[in-house]
């Protein structure tokens, strides 16, 4: 999210602190050695400095990071699960590991208690929904899903 002309709110997902809200200084400066490695979605080795907050939710600052290259980038059906569904510092190790494993909407999901492996769509019945409604946190096939959701809904498959 942007902070002013230069500076960024970041949603970090960390290992140690959980989800956690944190601000980078003039990253989208030109000059950046920041901006390169905290591409959205990718896997990054970051340095935060904690401090005591500015009133806009952050209490972390970026002063360093390193992308893993060799990693693979999270989908942005899987991060909008994240962030929906997880509170700022809980650390879930579990969740952290079934992320590094599988980065995608169905494995967060799994972690988190919703097996899209053992759902059914709440609108019919079926099995294998395609479908997950963030506001009613249930699960709806495609036939369903434009009947029954007014909610968001996260599409399990591109």
């Amino acid at each position: 999210q942007e902070q002013g002309e230069y500076d960024a709110r970041l949603v970090l997902f960390t290992r140690e602190l959980g989800r956690v809200m944190a601000k980078a200084t003039s990253v989208r400066k030109i000059t950046s050695k920041l901006a390169a490695h905290l591409e959205p979605f990718s896997r990054t080795r970051v340095r935060l400095v904690e401090g005591r907050g500015n009133g806009n939710g952050t209490r972390f600052q970026v002063t360093d990071a390193f992308r893993v290259s060799d990693a693979p980038r999270l989908d942005p059906r899987a991060a909008e699960l994240l962030s929906a569904l997880t509170t700022e510092g809980e650390v879930d190790l579990a969740l952290w590991h079934a992320i590094q494993h599988s980065p995608h909407a169905r494995g967060v999901l799994a972690a988190l208690g919703f097996d899209p492996m053992h759902a059914t769509c709440v609108g019919c019945g079926r099995n294998a929904p395609t479908h997950f409604s963030l506001r009613e946190t249930a699960y709806y096939c495609s036939a369903c899903v434009s009947l029954w959701d007014r909610g968001v809904c996260v599409a399990l498959s591109s």
